[in-house]
């Protein structure tokens, strides 16, 4: 087991929980984590800008009958959850600066700003379903399955 105590959650994680969808079991169970004070969870600010804009599209496909904007306050209701639980971490013009660089070697600035944001944060991993940033930074980026492992949670 490893101390993997304070981690940046990915956009893609986090709508996995709201949504009960893909790693939903995982990232379920690492909002138990940090919600019984075991593990600090946090996000980027981009984050929470793209679950509040993201949620309502996909609800809505889910209900064809639904428009996008009745589902808007199940996004704020996601946002007030997650500040709950989790800790914004930085985003300035550091971490813009930080994205840029990161991109010679990662194409994607969301994903850059995510890394970066981890960074001055001082987050121990980044747990993501991204392939590709799982791919090309392996040494900061984890699945959420693989972060359960290394707290010692699945085995």
């Amino acid at each position: 087991m490893i101390e993997a105590k304070r981690l940046l959650v990915d956009t893609n994680v986090w709508l996995d929980y709201y949504l009960q969808e893909g790693a939903f079991d995982e990232a379920k169970r690492l909002v138990e984590l940090a919600e019984a004070g075991k593990i600090n969870l946090l996000y980027a600010p981009t984050t929470a800008k793209d679950v509040f804009y993201i949620l309502p599209r996909r609800l809505a496909r889910r209900n064809v009958n639904e428009i996008n904007t009745s589902f808007v306050p199940a996004s704020w209701a996601c946002i007030e959850h997650m500040m709950q639980v989790a800790t914004a971490s930085p985003l300035s013009l550091a971490e813009c600066e930080m994205a840029r660089m990161l991109g010679k070697r990662m194409s994607d600035l969301e994903d850059n700003l995510i890394i970066a944001s981890g960074d001055t944060a001082d987050v121990d991993y980044v747990v993501t379903s991204d392939r590709r940033m799982l791919e090309t930074m392996p040494e900061v980026c984890l699945t959420p399955a693989r972060a359960l492992e290394l707290i010692g949670i699945l085995n």
